[in-house]
């Protein structure tokens, strides 16, 4: 009896156990189709919105293509994010025109998923942000539709906009080259001619680590034409996935003209900070690579691998306000290298003006023109007021097998705390005028060396070239108005100005002019060789 009472018990307990079961599964298939029915009815509701009324809104850029086509062109969406919500700070207001066909570009035209005929448009602004087009800072995935909007904007004079943030570049990234190969060097983004840039002075392009041995993070390519108010580039050097070359640079400039930069700063490039350089994809071409008509405040450029700035072709440049330092990790490792690579390139009418540079590994300023000939443009060179800290500051040498045109100047140069020789002139020959104004040099020798190396000024030969040496010109070596002072405690300079040909001691330098010079603190002679 026990036993039928049990199995009596169960059975109602299953039956109640699976009627709820049903119950529950019933109101399931309610709701879902309850919910269907909304959904199409939601659909209806957004065809119907959007065929009736003038404004509808949208939350982010998916939803906008995945509207039905609207049956006038009187219809207006506002789109209040891009990718998700606050992404915007303000809203964008699209128009349709059923019989617009133009590609979707992710900004002004948008194509709906429903329809061939018929984009979603609005008219660009006199000033674009890079969000209008669906460009964050913190994408990785930019750099092509970056370069396609600058190419937009720049044909129609509109300015380009970022906000504040880190916009990442693929920087060894090219287009497909031309039949031309004078693009080789096109990588990264890519500064079109016309172009007027504004950024916030928060904004930073920063190169996705590579293993390329040469890449530019932006790059100005035979453009003209360029107004930008702020450039912060960043390099990846401390991320670098290859171990080779030493072209990974900031900025890259060849063939470019009409360019003004306010403010240009470059750091951890595998490379150089900026470069503006010549075309050796263009021998015997009338291009060749030139640059012109170039002015640029506010540079800075630290921790950069090879040099902070270097100069292998330009006319007419200008630089005011230059800052480098740290410069060290593959050679030359210099603040500022003026370095043609060919003979044809140019370096005419630049002018330097208020030029700092601190612990670069070799040397502050250096120039090595030996890929001239008596065939290249005369050298124009100015540098004024100039300091050097902790480096040294000045070499030039080489002798050159043709004699070089033209004078490079330096007014008002002071130099603090060389490891050695603060100006090193060696192997002088047929090479321009070297005219100094007002030097300061104190405190040179910090490595205690007792030999020629630890004097304030070197000039000397030590390399017996002549056999390379067509004409031999002695150029003009000029300081007017120079003091050289070791005040430290335990002063370390041997010579205060040291000057021998070491190859030949009878033969004398030429052309070696001191003005007004004052030496003070020397543990041997105030100079030889004069």
């Amino acid at each position: 009896m026990k036993i039928k009472m049990k199995y009596i018990c169960l059975t109602a307990l299953f039956a109640i156990a699976t009627y709820g079961l049903k119950l529950a599964d019933n109101k399931k298939k309610g709701a879902l189709k309850n919910q269907e029915v909304k959904n199409e009815l939601s659909k209806k509701t957004i065809k119907k919105e959007i065929n009736t009324l003038d404004t509808i809104f949208v939350d982010d850029i998916s939803a906008l293509r995945n509207l039905p086509s609207p049956r006038n062109n009187n219809t207006k969406v506002v789109l209040r994010n891009y990718y998700k919500k606050g992404d915007l700070s303000f809203n964008i207001t699209y128009s349709w025109d059923e019989n617009l066909n133009n590609l979707d570009n992710n900004g002004n035209f948008i194509k709906t998923k429903k329809s061939q005929k018929g984009r979603f448009y609005y008219d660009l602004s006199d000033t674009v942000t890079v969000a209008q087009f669906g460009i964050f800072p913190g994408d990785k995935f930019i750099t092509t539709r970056l370069n396609e909007l600058a190419k937009l904007l720049a044909s129609k004079n509109k300015v380009l906009s970022f906000d504040k943030g880190t916009y990442w570049i693929q920087s060894d990234q090219q287009p497909p080259l031309n039949k031309s190969s004078n693009n080789l060097n096109k990588k990264g983004f890519i500064i079109p001619s016309n172009s007027k840039i504004y950024t916030h002075k928060n904004t930073f392009f920063q190169s996705i680590p590579t293993k390329s041995s040469n890449y530019s993070v932006i790059c100005i390519h035979y453009a003209h034409n360029i107004k930008i108010n702020s450039l912060n580039i960043i390099g990846d050097r401390g991320a670098h996935l290859g171990r080779t070359g030493e072209w990974g640079h900031g900025l890259f400039v060849v063939g470019s003209k009409s360019i003004q930069i306010e403010n240009l700063n470059t750091s951890n490039c595998w490379g150089d900070g900026v470069v503006f350089s010549g075309d050796g994809e263009l021998a015997g071409s009338s291009l060749k690579g030139q640059n012109e008509d170039i002015q640029i405040g506010n540079l800075t450029s630290f921790k950069n691998r090879r040099q902070g700035l270097t100069i292998s072709n330009a006319r007419n440049l200008s630089i005011d306000n230059i800052d480098i330092s740290d410069i060290s990790g593959v050679a030359p490792e210099c603040g500022i290298d003026f370095e043609p690579d060919y003979n044809y390139d140019i370096l005419e009418n630049i002018v330097l003006k208020n030029v700092t540079t601190k612990n670069c590994a070799n040397s502050g300023i250096i120039f090595s023109l030996q890929a001239l000939s008596k065939a290249s443009k005369q050298i124009a060179v100015t540098i004024l007021k100039y300091k050097s800290f902790g480096e040294r500051s000045f070499f030039i040498g080489g002798a050159l097998e043709e004699y070089i045109k033209g004078t490079i100047k330096i007014n008002d140069f002071k130099s603090y705390s060389s490891p050695l020789a603060a100006i090193e002139i060696r192997d002088y020959f047929n090479q321009p005028d070297l005219l100094f104004g007002n030097v300061q040099i104190f405190n040179p020798n910090g490595k205690k060396r007792e030999d020629f190396y630890g004097s304030g000024i070197l000039i000397y030969k030590d390399i017996d070239d002549q056999n390379n040496i067509i004409d031999k010109v002695s150029p003009k070596i000029v300081f007017d108005n120079l003091l050289i002072e070791d005040n430290k405690a335990n002063r370390t300079m041997q010579h205060g100005i040291f000057i021998q040909n070491r190859i030949s001691p009878s033969e004398n330098f030429k052309n070696i002019t001191i003005k007004k010079r004052r030496i003070k603190g020397n543990k041997l002679s105030e100079y030889i060789g004069l």
